[in-house]
């Protein structure tokens, strides 16, 4: 093993234990399996569908799209069953599908449905049955005026689910942004590994003889 062999290694060791520092947050397979979904399904399913723990560009991608979309949505209680769901369906990586859940818990999930109501009620004003779809002007005042029932609850619901899916979809393009970013950077093949070093020597060489010649 010649000396760009030996670091070439030790630069895939060095980025795998960043790798795995970082994994240590997702869910792992025995946390998953613990969930009643696989208990119905079978467990066997976790390791029959490979994609559900790849992290290559379109099992990610899935992922990033369905789980912001999913964590933005008036679900609370089913997230983690759903996410698993849907990433069987759609073959997405499940771990990301279900750590991206943890976002909507109980201390934030006030603020997300304030700002997805607001944001779904400006983007359905757009549309000229806007008075039929949806007329409140607060979240509190929609919820409390009908006493959580009737047509005001269902307006109120329906913006939030328009709003959640807006910015689902915009988190997701910016995920998928920041990961083909992060892929360009550290996803680098041996012989451009190779050619990297040889100009990092090379650049060493002539400060070296700029310094003697000084």
């Amino acid at each position: 093993m010649d000396l760009h062999q030996r670091e070439w290694v030790e630069f895939k060791a060095k980025r795998f234990r960043l790798a795995k520092k970082w994994l240590k947050y997702l869910p792992t397979r025995s946390f998953l399996r613990k969930n009643f979904i696989f208990k119905k399904l079978g467990k066997g399913i976790l390791d029959k569908c490979p994609q559900l723990w790849s992290f290559s560009y379109e099992p990610m991608k899935t992922a990033y799209y369905a789980g912001w979309i999913l964590t933005f949505m008036p679900v609370m209680g089913m997230q983690i069953a759903l996410a698993i769901l849907l990433a069987i369906c759609f073959k997405g990586n499940v771990m990301v599908l279900v750590a991206l859940q943890m976002i909507s818990n109980p201390f934030t999930i006030g603020f997300l449905w304030t700002m997805e109501y607001h944001i779904g009620k400006f983007f359905l004003s757009f549309f000229p049955m806007r008075n039929q779809l949806i007329n409140q002007s607060a979240i509190a005042d929609t919820v409390i005026s009908s006493g959580g029932k009737g047509m005001a609850f269902i307006k109120a619901t329906l913006a939030i689910c328009v709003g959640a899916l807006i910015l689902g979809l915009i988190f997701g393009k910016i995920s998928c942004w920041i990961h083909q970013w992060i892929m360009k950077r550290t996803m680098l093949t041996y012989e451009q590994f190779v050619e990297k070093q040889q100009k990092r020597l090379e650049k060493l060489k002539q400060n070296s003889k700029n310094f003697l010649n000084q």
